[in-house]
Order: C-alpha cells, then structure tokens, then sequence
C-alpha cells in the first residue's frame, strides 16, 4: 500500500481541531474582544457586594482567559477561590474545580488537573446535576486520552454515551460516540473506531457530526485499502463539510476522496481533486495540507508510470517538508534561547549578589563547579572512547562476517556447478512455500531487484507469479520483517559493501544510497543505523582498515 500515513492530509480525527492559516489574525482579534470584556467584567466586580456574584463574574472571565490567558485565569482562580466555601456542594464550587482542572491541564500539570477534576465529579455526583457530571466526566476522558492512559479515557467517554443514551439526548450521545472513537483509534483500536463511528454515521442528523463520521471512516477504509468504501464515506464527508460550511474538514475530506480514487485506479479523478487541493491549499497559505497534497501528487504520478512528473512533485514535497521541519525547529530554538537568556540573566544577578556579600565563598565555588566540570567532561571522554571502540568493533565484526558470507557464497556456486554436472540429480519436491523462499533468494541475491527505487511488494509479488498477500505472508514466516524492512535490509548490506570497496570512493555517502535504491540520504541514514548498529559515515571511516580489500 503506498499511502503512507504521512501523506494523509490529517491524522485520524483532525476535523475536530479546527484550526487554519488565518490563525494568528483571529487571535488577536479574540485578544482584543478579550480585553474589552475583561474591562466590563472587572468593572461590575467592583460595583458589587455581593460575593457570590463577583464569583460568577470571575468564573466568567475564568472561562474566557483559560486557553488563551492561562496565567491570568490563574489569578483570577485564586480570587473565587477565597469567595466560595471549600468543599461546598453549590454548581459555583464544582465549576471552578472543573475550571482549575482545566487550568492546570493547558499547562501540563497533569496530576494537579486529575485530582481536581475527580473531586469535581464526586461533588457533581453528589448534587445529582446530569450537566455538571458530563462536563467533568469529558475534562476526565480528555486529559486521560491526552496522557495516553487510555483505558480510563474510553472507560468516561462510556459512561458519557451511557448517560446521553438514558436521558435521550442525541446531541450529547453523538458527541459521546465521535469522541470515544477517538479513544480508540488513538489507542490502536480502529477496529472499535470503525464501529462506534459507523453507528454515530447512521444515528446522527446533525451534519457536522455526520460528516466527521463519514470522513473518519473514509481514512479508515483508505487505510485498509477498501477503496470503494472509502470513496462512499469520502464523497457524503465533502458534500456535508461544505454545507456545514466547515472549509478545514472540506479539505480533509477532499484528500481522503482523491486517496481513494487514486486507490480504485480512477486516476483522471483523482488527479483533477488534488489538483483542486493544490490550488485551494497554496491560497490559503496553508502549507502543511499543501506540502502533502503534493506527496499524493507524487504517488499518483508514479501509479501512471509518468515518473517525470512524480520526480518533480516528489521534490517540491521534500522541500516544503524540510521546510516545515525547519521552521519548527527554529521557532522551538528561539522560544528556547528567549527561556535560557532569561533565566542566565536572572542567574547572573543572583551571583553579582552573592559575589558582593562573599567574594570568597564565589571563589570557592567556582573552583569546585570547575573541578566538578573537568572531572565530567572527563568521564564523558572516556565513556565516548569506549563506544566508539565498541562501533568499531561493531563494524570489524561486520566486515569478518562479510568476508565469511562472501566465501561460503563461492563455495555455494562452486558446489551447486558439480551439482549440476552430476548425473541422476535428485528432484527434493519441496513444498510451494520453499520454492517461493529460494527464488525470492534468488531474485534478490543474484538480480538484486532490490536496488530498484520504486520496487514494491505487488512488482516483486508479480515477478514471483504470485500475490502481494501471498508475499507478505511469506516474508512475516520466514524473515519476520514487514516488507519494508525486508527490502531495507538488503539494501544496507549492498551499501556496506560499497562502502568499503575502492571502486567507489568517488561516490558520496548520499551517491551509495541513491546506487542502492534509496530516494532520500535521511531515510537512508535512519535504515542503516537500525540495521548496522551506526551510521553510514562512521561506517565508512572506520570499515576501511578492517576490510583489507573490496568486498564484491
């Protein structure tokens, strides 16, 4: 299958995130009406006597400040805090635990966020209040699906849909579906995803729910490579996506049609969709969604055999990916050196103070951090020698086993010519299976087939005269690898050998992977460390004084 997850616009149940490029410009329009409300809210807080609604007030404000202004929902936390009786059974009470829980969750205090939550659903539970135990029950399953303590998180979302299901409440039973088939699909269970989904797809009429639903189950069946199914779900997803006006979710179920015609071998379809995807993506700024549509783009040029255009497309995904990467990468670096820069000014003040009360007592310590610091940087020396000499030997052992593996082949051919030579050969009637082992042997020892770029399972499936299903099954028995891996393996043992062989120290590291059917010198560099134990580049330093010649 070559829809590969990355390539998927979205992961499963991105619809509900809604977010889009146009972010930053409605943030600081929220900020502005923020501010504004902030203003009239605290201005009737201090026309008032009454405690109880300057709680409401703050409770209010709380609500709005929580995501976006978790520092200030802090302190206002602390203000209701003193103006509600502790462990007071009234809806005030139990609102600010769910909202402190809610607090602390946006700044990853996990524990803290539980336990309030937990006293909120005991009091909840206590007063009866079918609303307040929903809400606290979804803040429960949400912060244990975030944490991946997912059996508790499907455990409340099955008491949500219990509870919705009792009271006759559709709008909270399809909630409480599409949110415990996110549980389980984000635990692994898609099998329980598709189900709950497919019942929530038939039960709902409510066109947002339904249209989750039905594209949620369209990236199911892609998966699963049930095209026709997916393009079923696909098509209702796009057209209740656009009359619920939802354009993120459009564009997801947009995707996932085009997967699926792609994957019925309607490529006319499928081409003129992602077309329509690269045009609305790149206008909408929204490069993540466009750097994968052109990924699909790639994949499905490369299905026609057009392999001009799926070069080009690859290319430009590649660089859009790395851009993205990178753009990141630096966003992190900068929140991170603003975060040290002020904690390094903070940390100079402290020790100007101290240097000026005991200048002796600085020395002092600043012999002893250096000490401290030689003495590790020492260590680390000696610890990096000893792996370093444990790759080495890693890598002798490797080129010995080489050389071994290159002699018993010799010996291999040398026999199996006598063998040949000698009158009355015995036919062994091996079983199919066998059969199949040795000629894939075969094709990939003697053709190296693997060093096709774009060899897949169904090819080499082709070649064999049998089917991928067949194939794979064959590959899980007796190598027990996934066909990737089982590809991959080859692959790097043909690329140690090079390696070390003179007739190609004008290549590149980068040049070898591309000899050996590599499209990309980062997945090369990630295959080989997994199979070799190192990288390709210190491989290559260290092989040539073991190897003593070239290994063919």
């Amino acid at each position: 299958m070559k829809i590969a997850i990355y390539i998927i616009l979205f992961s499963f149940f991105s619809a509900l995130n809604f977010s889009s490029q146009g972010n930053a410009g409605r943030r600081l329009k929220a900020d502005s009406s923020f501010a504004k409300a902030k203003e009239e809210i605290l201005s009737q807080i201090e026309k008032t006597e009454s405690d109880s609604l300057k709680a409401e007030l703050y409770l209010k404000l709380i609500e709005m400040a929580r995501e976006d202004h978790p520092a200030e929902a802090e302190v206002y936390l602390q203000k209701v805090k003193r103006l509600i009786p502790k462990d007071s059974l009234s809806v005030q009470n139990i609102r600010y635990l769910i909202l402190t829980g809610t607090v602390r969750l946006s700044s990853g205090r996990f524990n803290e966020a539980s336990k309030y939550y937990l006293r909120a659903l005991k009091l909840a539970e206590e007063t009866k209040k079918s609303k307040l135990i929903k809400n606290a029950l979804t803040d429960l399953a949400i912060l244990n699906v975030r944490i991946h303590a997912f059996k508790k998180g499907i455990k409340y979302f099955k008491q949500l849909l219990k509870m919705a299901m009792r009271e006759r409440n559709k709008q909270n039973e399809a909630e409480a579906l599409l949110n415990l088939s996110m549980a389980y699909a984000n635990s692994g269970q898609m099998g329980d995803a598709k189900k709950n989904l497919l019942r929530l797809f038939a039960t709902t009429k409510n066109d947002f729910y339904k249209a989750v639903a039905s594209n949620s189950l369209a990236y199911i069946f892609n998966m699963k490579e049930k095209y026709l199914q997916a393009e079923h779900y696909a098509k209702i997803a796009v057209e209740l996506s656009q009359k619920a006006g939802k354009f993120m979710l459009n564009v997801e179920a947009l995707t996932n049609y085009g997967n699926a015609l792609r994957g019925e071998k309607k490529f006319a379809q499928a081409k003129k969709i992602m077309e329509k995807l690269l045009q609305v993506t790149r206008q909408n700024n929204m490069r993540l969604q466009y750097s994968n549509t052109l990924g699909n783009l790639a994949l499905l040029y490369e299905d026609v055999n057009d392999y001009f255009n799926a070069l080009k497309f690859y290319k430009k995904f590649s660089e859009t990916k790395d851009s993205l990467i990178n753009q990141n990468v630096t966003r992190q670096i900068n929140e991170l050196q603003i975060k040290y820069e002020t904690a390094k000014k903070d940390k100079d003040i402290a020790l100007k103070n101290a240097a000026i009360k005991n200048k002796d007592l600085m020395l002092t310590y600043t012999f002893i951090v250096v000490v401290l610091l030689a003495f590790f940087l020492s260590v680390v020396f000696v610890l990096y020698q000893k792996k370093r000499r444990a790759y080495e030997e890693l890598v002798k052992k490797h080129i010995e086993a080489l050389k071994a593996d290159e002699k018993l082949r010799e010996a291999e051919m040398k026999l199996a010519e006598l063998s040949d030579k000698a009158p009355g050969k015995l036919n062994l009637n091996e079983e199919r299976v066998e059969l199949i082992y040795e000629e894939i042997e075969r094709k990939l020892n003697d053709e190296k087939l693997f060093l096709q770029k774009n060899l897949t399972m169904t090819k080499l499936a082709s070649q064999l005269g049998i089917s991928s299903k067949y194939l794979s099954q064959i590959v899980h028995q007796k190598y027990g690898e996934s066909f990737p891996d089982f590809i991959n393996r080859f692959r790097i043992l043909e690329a140690s050998k090079l390696l070390v062989n003179p007739a190609y120290d004008n290549f590149s590291i980068e040049g070898i992977s591309q000899l050996v059917g590599f499209n990309s010198r980062s997945v090369f560099n990630i295959a080989f460390k997994k199979f070799m134990g190192v990288t390709p580049s210190f491989y290559h330093k260290s092989a040539r004084k073991f190897a003593g010649g070239k290994i063919a």
